[in-house]
């Protein structure tokens, strides 16, 4: 039995704290609020268990759970604080005793009638009505499905290229999740998979600059869509550059010089004698689109 009936509350701090989505499941995990019967505490969580598995404090009695819906921590927070008048009945009246095999709770009537009354402020959530007649929408975390949630044109819209760094794509995600916030189903919102699939998008992004053409050119080409490889910390190979010894690349002339460009989107270059097709490694290929990019902003400017 609790030495007193006091509730200490701990609080939730993340606002998605209760959000926990495991691979390979189809929802998230269920929400509680659990109350620990000997040592007085109240707090909210996800059941971190997958299937049927039950705790043997559970299994006894000692820590009660109440089902919840995923709540923001906000909510959480206020909700337990307005339950803390009933935890503190149960605590006053209940009792764990040793059955000659294991530490067993025992309520009291007002214990049950004070639980009763939780279940019917949370809305027996463990066996659910609609989630609204007990919540406001804010109350919830709105969880969105990567489908519902992305429309496939993020790498343009964006601007998601191979260079894009991860910092961006965090920007990026939380510009995606501000939206959907916006269509009222919740001001907190969370999407599974929007990482992975902004940083898939990247990663074909890289893909694709990987596989490039080598252009021996002559003279200006100020609309080439493409980098000299050097400047860009872009190594030439040594088949490359036998080839394009080949087709003029001489220290002898100055007006013959070497470029790399991506093959995806590729056009004829003014002054372009020949071209190769080549790979590059995936720090190259970043590099090349770091110095397009960089072209690209000079060009605007």
């Amino acid at each position: 039995m609790a030495t007193t009936t006091a509730v200490t509350i701990r609080e939730c701090t993340d606002p998605i704290e209760l959000y926990r989505h495991y691979d390979g499941q189809s929802e998230p995990q269920p929400a509680y609020i659990a109350l620990d019967l000997e040592d007085a505490r109240m707090w909210a969580t996800y059941n971190a268990e997958i299937g049927n598995a039950v705790p043997f404090d559970v299994f006894h009695g000692i820590e009660r759970r109440y089902g919840i819906p995923l709540l923001t921590a906000q909510a959480a927070n206020r909700v337990m604080e307005e339950l803390r008048p009933l935890a503190e009945r149960i605590l006053a009246d209940s009792t764990v005793d040793w059955d000659g095999n294991n530490n067993v709770a025992t309520l009291g009537a007002d214990a049950q009638a004070a639980e009763n009354e939780i279940a019917e402020r949370l809305g027996n959530v463990f066996n659910p009505g609609p989630v609204d007649a007990y919540f406001d929408t804010d109350d919830v975390i709105a969880v969105w499905d990567i489908d519902g949630a992305v429309n496939g044109d993020e790498a343009e819209e964006y601007g998601i290229t191979a260079a894009t760094t991860d910092e961006r794509l965090d920007e990026i995600a939380a510009d995606i999740l501000s939206n959907l916030a916006s269509c009222g189903e919740g001001s907190t919102v969370v999407c599974e998979g929007l990482d992975a699939h902004l940083r898939g998008l990247r990663d074909e992004m890289l893909r694709q600059d990987k596989e490039v053409y080598w252009s021996v050119m002559r003279g200006p080409s100020p609309d080439a869509y493409a980098v000299q490889p050097e400047p860009a910390g872009i190594a030439i190979p040594e088949t490359v550059l036998e080839w394009a010894t080949g087709h003029g690349l001489s220290m002898d002339d100055p007006d013959v010089y070497l470029v790399v460009a991506p093959q995806e989107g590729a056009t004829d270059m003014d002054g372009e004698i020949d071209c190769m097709e080549g790979e590059l490694t995936d720090t190259e290929a970043v590099a090349m689109r770091t110095a397009l990019d960089a072209k690209d902003a000079d060009e605007d400017h």
